[in-house]
């Protein structure tokens, strides 16, 4: 299962509602499609004045824009990695995730692939680049595509 993570610093939001009348969230695009919105929706209807903008580029960009300090909350379908973490302690903010949700996630493989599964790791090196051979994994050797 993947989560969605909103990730914001609790100073910062305070702040940001003492005088705003603008919420702006950039972030994942899982989030934005149709949790966001209605989350939005929900909060503006008990929050009169106030309005929810949602950015979508996606949960990298989104992290990079709160690390930036260009946004307050970072909805995001992963952790943060080491470099965003990296980069937030250098930039003296405390990234805080709370899980709001999670969804699954189907992985097929064609039926003429010999393999009968993959473990989670496994999946990992492959969408990220660092498995791009079935024989790394016990399968023919061919490319993955």
């Amino acid at each position: 299962m993947k989560n969605i993570f909103l990730c914001a610093t609790a100073v910062a939001l305070a702040a940001h509602f003492a005088g705003a009348q603008t919420l702006a969230l950039e972030g994942s695009n899982t989030f934005g499609k149709e949790l966001g919105p209605a989350l939005a929706a929900a909060f503006e209807a008990k929050n009169p004045g106030v309005s929810v903008e949602i950015q979508t580029p996606g949960s990298g960009a989104g992290l990079d824009a709160l690390i930036d300090g260009r946004t307050l909350i970072a909805p995001a379908s992963r952790a943060a990695n080491e470099d965003e973490l990296r980069r937030a302690k250098a930039a003296g903010i405390k990234l805080r995730a709370h899980s709001i949700g999670s969804y699954g996630v189907a992985v097929i493989v064609n039926s003429a692939n010999p393999l009968r599964s993959l473990r989670s790791r496994e999946i990992r090196s492959i969408f990220s680049g660092g498995t791009k051979n079935w024989s790394a994994l016990g399968g023919p050797d061919a490319p993955i595509r």
